[in-house]
């Protein structure tokens, strides 16, 4: 479970829905203030999702040799094996790895106060 403190609308989430014909079902969530305030009354569970390659091509990044560009700045996201890292010359600019995609959109907002989106 993710802390609702580390949650911002606009971040993507996992939860498991009951479909029509009363199965669970796996599900992405967009974040709404409405739904952050479901998760903190507890009438909603979420989790994080792993950030892997394919959700940093959805965003719009693209892959150059071993690391993905961060087109906004002249920085650059690169995977170590504790997780993911903006770099700038060879500095680290997140103390922390980046594990989940809501903890990487929500650093992507705090370098350029732009929400990250999927793109279509």
């Amino acid at each position: 479970m993710i802390q609702t403190g580390d949650l911002r609308a606009g971040n993507y989430v996992k939860t498991v829905l009951v479909n029509s014909q009363g199965k669970k079902e796996k599900k992405i969530l967009l974040l709404s203030a409405r739904l952050i305030a479901e998760i903190e009354a507890g009438k909603r569970e979420v989790w994080p999702i792993e950030l892997m390659d394919a959700w940093l091509l959805r965003f719009g990044f693209t892959f150059n040799e071993s690391f993905h560009h961060f087109l906004l700045t002249p920085a650059w996201l690169i995977h170590e094996k504790e997780g993911w890292y903006f770099m700038q010359s060879s500095v680290r600019l997140n103390r922390y790895a980046i594990l989940y995609v809501h903890q990487f959109q929500n650093m992507f907002y705090a370098f350029t106060g732009e929400d990250l989106l999927l793109r279509k």
